[in-house]
């Protein structure tokens, strides 16, 4: 197990989305397990990431337990594939009973899908539109004044 007695973070997906997630949660002090079926994809992660990386099956249940999901306060699911997203996120949520589960979601209409459960969807296009109309409108408040 990889959390001892403070509860931790994993992250399932080490795509550049996930990687940036975990340095980020990392820095702001959180205990951070990465978790991967593909070696390779940690070439994503920064040299200073400080956190655990492991490889495997995130849909097997022994795995999980050997990245500590048992005491994990926090799960996001953030593969490339919203397909495994939604799987993985069920396990997480329905198996393990993490309190706080996310799953990133590429096609926004598939939130609808885990709309009844405790899982919240990370849509990453909605994000980067609200950011963008943010940035639009501090624009237009300076060019204003």
């Amino acid at each position: 197990m990889l959390f001892h007695k403070s509860k931790g973070i994993i992250i399932v997906g080490c795509s550049p989305f996930g990687a940036a997630l975990a340095n980020t949660l990392y820095n702001k002090g959180h205990k951070v397990v990465v978790l991967d079926k593909d070696r390779e994809s940690f070439r994503y992660l920064p040299d200073g990431f400080g956190g655990a990386e492991m490889e495997g099956d995130p849909t097997d249940p022994k795995v999980l337990k050997e990245a500590g999901i048992e005491r994990a306060g926090m799960f996001i699911a953030a593969t490339p594939d919203d397909n495994s997203n939604l799987l993985i996120s069920q396990i997480a949520s329905r198996i393990f009973q993490v309190n706080q589960v996310y799953a990133r979601l590429d096609d926004t209409s598939r939130s609808r899908l885990i709309r009844d459960t405790p899982i919240k969807p990370i849509c990453v296009y909605n994000l980067s539109v609200d950011d963008y109309l943010h940035l639009a409108e501090s624009v237009c408040q300076e060019v204003a004044v």
